[in-house]
């Protein structure tokens, strides 16, 4: 019931905004068909590298310099028509603490094409190049660089269908980050308000007659799994923000590496977790305790067979925790943690309580 609420929350906004995405340039400029010609506006940084001495006389020229030097390329199957580094309102660099180092946000207007007849599978990409800077002027320039990046990587598809489905995993794979923060973070209050409405479906008897069932935590497992989803959901959508650069040359961004490995490890404690959920079934003669979600495997004893029902705590970094142990008539056990069961005070009292009206005089 939960698992299908969950998946359907999750894919229906996901599905929805990975359509969007497929429409926006940075996907519709990555995955494209042959023949296809493109007037491609790249932004990014113009860099220099200039000694405080020597900045004062290039001050002026720097935006100049380096619009006249940067010259734009394409490997493998794209080719560049046409380009020009845009550096909107020059000269005014910012410049680092040291006073060497000046940044200046800038635009590659780059007109580029993927020839017809290029194969389905062939890829390219935009690169730029400022070299002759150096040797001319005797310091280091240039747009986007020293970044082993390329501008763009484009990938070729056989037909509209192909390359739309490319851009399609490529916007979900953008977007996947932010829907899971929004979504962990709805279902976080989703399971409070899902737990308050089961354990009042469940609603125990005080003081306790006999018999009676304790059923497990409702949703114990998946609060485990949201807490751990939404950490790294906060540091996928933390990392898709400061690290965009891969998204706008054309890769998979790496937040989705980062989502996967929190998806796996969140999905193991959900099981581990969930395994450890217990219910019991208490009568006047005798005890019923299974483990993990509808059992079907009970242990059950004679409450005047039991060997013990032991309060255990232990003290790790300054916290107390503490759980009740069943010892059965063949020596197996059986805890019970505070999380595992609706009221875990109420379970507690009640199996101390039956248990010494069994055993007088046994702690």
């Amino acid at each position: 019931m939960l698992l299908r609420k969950y998946l359907l929350s999750l894919l229906a906004p996901l599905a929805v905004l990975s359509v969007v995405a497929a429409f926006l340039p940075f996907a519709t400029r990555a995955h494209v068909i042959a023949g296809t010609t493109v007037d491609d506006l790249i932004p990014g940084d113009a860099i220099a590298f200039v000694s405080p001495d020597k900045y004062p006389s290039v001050q002026e020229r720097l935006a100049s310099i380096l619009q006249e030097n940067t010259i734009f390329t394409g490997t493998g199957a794209v080719q560049v028509l046409s380009g020009r580094l845009e550096i909107p309102n020059p000269p005014f660099f910012d410049c680092d603490q040291k006073h060497s180092n000046y940044t200046h946000a800038a635009w590659a207007h780059v007109q580029w094409t993927v020839p017809a007849g290029t194969a389905a599978g062939a890829q390219g990409a935009i690169e730029t190049h400022s070299g002759n800077i150096e040797s001319k002027y005797g310091f280091f320039a240039s747009f986007n660089n020293p970044s082993p990046l390329p501008l763009r990587k484009i990938a070729v598809h056989g037909s509209t269908l192909a390359a739309f489905g490319a851009r399609l995993y490529f916007g979900c794979a953008v977007v996947l980050p932010l829907v899971f923060t929004v979504h962990t973070l709805w279902w976080f209050f989703f399971l409070r308000r899902e737990r308050r409405a089961r354990i009042t479906a469940q609603t125990l008897r005080e003081p306790i007659a006999l018999p009676i069932t304790f059923h497990p935590e409702p949703v114990f497992e998946w609060r485990t799994y949201t807490i751990m989803m939404l950490l790294f959901s906060f540091v996928s959508l933390f990392v898709l923000f400061i690290y965009r650069h891969p998204i706008e040359v054309g890769l998979t961004p790496p937040s989705v590496g980062i989502l996967g490995v929190g998806l796996v490890i969140a999905t193991g404690m959900f099981w581990l977790v969930r395994r450890n959920a217990v219910s019991l079934t208490l009568d006047l003669t005798h005890l019923g305790y299974a483990r993990g979600r509808n059992p079907k495997d009970w242990l059950t004893a004679p409450w005047t067979e039991l060997r013990g029902v032991h309060l255990r705590t232990v003290v790790e970094k300054g916290i107390k925790h503490e759980w009740v142990e069943i010892e059965f008539p063949d020596g197996k056990k059986g805890p019970i943690y505070h999380r595992t069961v609706v009221n875990y005070p109420l379970v507690r009292d009640t199996l101390r309580a039956v248990f010494a009206k069994h055993h007088p005089g046994v702690k």
